[in-house]
Formats: structure tokens, C-alpha cells, sequence
């Protein structure tokens, strides 16, 4: 008890510490007068006491001032544990939500996904995945901004949280696209009843810098075991009933199927030959030429990548492009394509063939790739290709998502020398605007307006308007899918630049076009 309280918990000495202290001194003191006055023979005991006191509180000063760093270094530690275990918590917390709505990012919920079919495998119990996406939101996003979007986003992220519960776990698969994983499910009923209750969420609006946003979403939905039976399956059917719902009116959800279900086999199957086609070079080209209207010769051609594919033979673009959207391998095919063309280009000079412009198709992603204009750059000068030869077309629809940044990509690839058009204008959602504020210098008109200009007033009324619009905004016009001598006729008349389709020449071989264009320049063809 005594040492006890010679301990305080504060650096400051405690009054009997002090106390004792004195003691000791005057102990000490009165000893050494009487021995040195009356030499009495217990003054030394005296004294000795007093210095063994004097030793004792000095250990219990020792042993305090100990306790007192001790009792620091363990608070110091407690601190130290106590922010390393935030940090860690901090990191988890990263590492498993999404930064932008603070739902679950699509790492963990795929792991989630996993973990529970492999208890439902154990369990025979029921999961169903729901796929939603908001229809319209990129076109809003680039509209209004994307801090804009941003807060749209964290509204509907808010009205989501409120179903989640312990079975029910929703995560942001990417920009606007969100998953739900239902573990287990009870029922079939109870999963449409929890479909009406997310349908519900979206029929009011939600409201944005002081005016009401009202949104609809698409929705697919895949069940387990009764349709596919793991994870990555799962996602893939949930996207392709997501993606049939798309095509249907307002908010509504689409059950995957049977139908579906052979459609994500053969897109899985051109997803896995994508790869081995590139590796293996089995994609070859052909060229079909645009006709220069005013002197009846080809002036350029726009190249067309095939893939000979092992099984299914020859295929084109349309049947194998969006799934190499999908995967990621859009910007490598493409990489592919302006080699195999710039390497055609050099061949035809070095023989004194052809001196052509070659157009090659852009699909969108490309120009996400901060690496595209030195890539292009470096290709070009490898093969000794002048850059006013190689004309990039780009998708019409893609002018839409990251707007900015794509144009930045086109100006440095225009102030390269490259050519700039853009392809199916009149299909998708650019406007004129766009274009004028894009570095572009032709449009091609959508095929199947021109297809219809003998048939239909109002695609004969259009044609002629984009005709007209984009000479008075200074850019050149390519008809594609000029097919009749009653397109060709059409479009003559009402002065369009340049022709292409079946009526001028279909897709050529390389050697087979430079033949045809050598036979035109000996023979001076008719021009019609």
C-alpha cells in the first residue's frame, strides 16, 4: 500500500514521496550530530536506517518513474494498434465498395456471387441475379456533365440501399449498371415481388438542381440452378435478358431463356476465337472503292476486316465486332487493321500501283487509349505511309460517350494529317453540332437512307438535307449503300462528293482491286 501510493498517475511527485523524503534527511541528519556531539552507540543505527531509507525511496522512485514510461509506451501502442486497425478498415472498406455510391464494387460481388453458389451447390438453395441499367444515362451524362451524372448516380445508388438486407447485396458493375444478388430465394414469388418493389423506385422522380429527373432502367434477370450454374454464367445471362428488356418501353425486366441461352453460347464462343484469330492472323481484308461523282474515278477505298474463322468460314464485321466490344478487343483489332492496311499501302507504292486514300473503321474505345495517336504515328512511319493516306471512320454513336476526351484524340490525329469521317451518319444520335465542333471532314451517309431514297419521301428528304448541311459546314459526303443506278442517279443530282456500294464495285481483294483500277485508267470507263 505504501509503494502504491508512492506512485501517482502524473509525472508530479506524491506528497508522501515528499513527505518520506524528508524524513530520511532529517533521520540522517539528527544521527550524524549526536554521533558527532555525545558519540552514543546508536546514533550509528540512526544513520544507517536513514540511508537505507534514502536507498529505498530512491528504488521507489526508480521503479515509478519505470512504471510511468511503461504506462507511456503501452498508451502509444494502444494509439499505434488503434490507427493501424482503421487504416486496415479504411482499406477493406476501398478495397470492397465503390468510391462514387458506396455500394459494393463488382470485385466483391463476384466473390460474394462465388461464395454463394458454392453453398447453394451444398444447400440446393436458389439464387437469383438481377442485371439493371439505366436507360438513357449516357446521353444525360454527357449532356448535363458528369458531376451531374455523378449525383444521379448517388440518388439512385440511395434508393437501392434501401432493399438491401442480409440476402440481398447490390454492387455497381460499371457506370450505370448495377447487380443484385438474392441469397438465398425463397421463391419465385417473392423474386417478383421484389422486382415491382425496384420497378417502384423509379416511378417517382428524382429530383436534381431544383427540377424533377424522372429515369427508367432495363432489367434482366437469371436464376440459379435452373439456368446456368456458376457465377461468371450467371452475370452473362443476367446481361443478355438485361439487354433483350433494353428493347422494350420504360421500366421492365426480362426472365433469361432458352433463346438466350444459345446466344451467349456463340457469343462466348466468338469471344474465345477473337483471341486465338488475332494470335493465329487468320483476319484479311478487302477494300471497296468510293467514286469521286465529278470525275467518275475511285479516289479512296474503305477497308473491310474478315475473319476466317475455322468453322463458320468467312465472316464480317457485324458478326463478330460487338463482341470484341464486349472483351475488351476492339482497340487491338483495330490495331491489327491500320498494320495490315499501312503494310497494303507500302506494297502499292513500292509497285506503283495505286495511290489511294484507305478508309479503316473506328469503333469508339480506341480513342480511350491515351496511347492511340503514337500508336498510329508509330505504324505510319514504320511502313513509310504518308498520314493524309490513312482516313480513320468513326461510328456515329460513339461521338456520345466521353465526348471531350474523344475529340481531343481526333484533333491530335487530324493534326497528325489523318482524315477524319464519320460513318452511318443519320443512324445514331449525333447531330450536326457535333460533328461542327469535331474534326471531321466528310460524313457518309447511313446505307439504308440511301437505299430507300427511290421508295420512301421522307429518306430521299433526308439524304438531300444531310447533303446540304454538311456542304455548308464545309465537310465533304460519301453515300454508302449506293446499290441502283436509281441511287446513283439520285445522288448525283443533288450533288453528293463521293459514291459507294454494289452499283460502283463490291469489296475487293487487293490484287483484284488494283487490276480493276489499272483496267479503268487503260479503258477510261464510261461514267454514268
Amino acid at each position: 500500500m505504501f509503494l502504491r501510493s508512492l506512485f501517482s498517475a502524473d509525472n508530479r511527485p506524491s506528497l508522501l514521496l515528499i513527505l518520506a523524503w524528508l524524513s530520511a534527511l532529517v533521520m540522517v541528519a539528527a544521527g550524524t550530530i549526536l554521533a558527532w556531539h555525545q558519540g552514543q552507540f546508536w546514533t550509528p543505527l540512526l544513520v544507517t536506517a536513514g540511508i537505507l531509507i534514502i536507498l529505498l525511496l530512491a528504488l521507489c522512485q526508480g521503479l515509478r518513474r519505470q512504471s510511468q514510461l511503461l504506462e507511456q509506451t503501452r498508451s502509444a501502442l494502444r494509439q499505434e494498434t488503434d490507427r493501424r486497425l482503421s487504416a486496415v478498415a479504411d482499406l477493406e472498406r476501398i478495397a470492397s465498395n465503390d468510391p462514387l455510391t458506396g455500394l459494393a464494387n463488382r470485385h466483391f460481388f463476384m466473390e460474394d456471387l462465388d461464395y454463394a453458389v458454392k453453398r447453394a451447390h451444398q444447400t440446393g438453395e436458389q439464387i437469383a441475379v438481377i442485371a439493371l441499367d439505366l436507360d438513357g444515362f449516357q446521353t444525360l451524362n454527357n449532356t448535363m456533365g458528369h458531376d451531374y451524372g455523378d449525383q444521379l448516380l448517388v440518388a439512385v445508388a440511395e434508393r437501392l440501399r434501401t432493399l438491401e438486407d442480409s440476402n440481398h447485396l447490390f454492387c455497381r458493375a460499371s457506370s450505370d449498371d448495377f447487380y443484385l444478388r438474392c441469397y438465398p430465394l425463397s421463391d419465385l414469388e417473392s423474386l417478383i415481388h421484389l422486382m415491382d418493389r425496384v420497378r417502384d423506385l423509379f416511378r417517382l422522380p428524382i429530383r436534381m438542381e431544383d427540377e424533377d429527373r424522372y429515369l427508367s432502367a432495363s432489367i434482366g434477370v437469371v436464376l440459379f440452378p435452373d439456368h446456368v450454374r456458376d457465377a461468371q454464367s450467371l452475370i452473362a445471362s443476367a446481361e443478355a435478358a438485361l439487354n433483350q428488356a433494353a428493347e422494350l418501353p420504360g421500366t421492365r425486366y426480362q426472365f433469361y431463356n432458352e433463346r438466350l441461352h444459345e446466344q451467349i453460347r456463340e457469343r462466348m464462343e466468338l469471344h474465345w476465337g477473337l483471341h486465338d484469330a488475332l494470335e493465329q492472323n487468320r483476319f484479311h481484308l478487302r477494300y471497296q472503292p468510293q467514286q469521286d461523282m465529278a470525275t467518275g474515278e475511285w479516289v479512296a477505298v474503305e477497308a473491310t476486316l474478315s475473319w476466317d474463322h475455322p468453322e463458320r468460314g468467312e465472316l464480317e464485321p457485324e458478326s463478330f465486332m460487338e463482341a470484341a466490344l464486349e472483351t475488351g478487343l476492339a482497340s487491338a483489332i483495330t490495331s491489327h487493321t491500320i498494320t495490315l492496311v499501312s503494310e497494303q499501302l507500302r506494297r502499292w507504292r513500292h509497285r506503283g500501283a495505286l495511290d489511294l486514300t484507305v478508309a479503316v473503321n473506328l469503333y469508339g474505345p480506341e480513342l480511350d487509349d491515351s496511347r492511340l495517336v503514337a500508336h498510329i504515328a508509330g505504324i505510319l512511319k514504320r511502313n513509310e505511309v504518308a498520314p493524309e493516306t490513312l482516313e480513320l471512320e468513326l461510328a456515329e454513336d460513339s461521338l456520345a460517350h466521353n465526348t471531350e476526351q474523344r475529340e481531343q484524340r481526333l484533333r491530335a490525329l487530324s493534326e497528325l494529317g489523318l482524315p477524319i469521317s464519320i460513318d452511318h451518319f443519320g443512324q445514331g444520335t449525333a447531330s450536326l453540332a457535333w460533328v461542327r465542333d469535331f474534326p471531321v471532314h466528310q460524313v457518309k451517309i447511313e446505307p439504308g437512307f440511301v437505299r430507300r431514297v427511290t421508295s420512301r419521301h421522307n429518306d430521299s428528304v433526308i439524304v438531300r438535307a444531310i447533303i446540304h448541311l454538311a456542304h455548308n459546314l464545309g465537310m465533304q459526303v460519301t453515300a454508302t449503300g449506293v446499290d441502283t443506278d436509281a441511287h446513283l442517279t439520285f445522288i448525283n443530282a443533288h450533288r453528293c462528293d463521293f459514291a459507294q456500294g454494289e452499283r460502283i464495285s463490291p469489296a475487293l481483294a487487293p490484287d483484284e482491286l488494283a487490276e480493276r483500277i489499272g483496267r479503268k485508267q487503260s479503258n477510261t470507263a464510261e461514267y454514268p
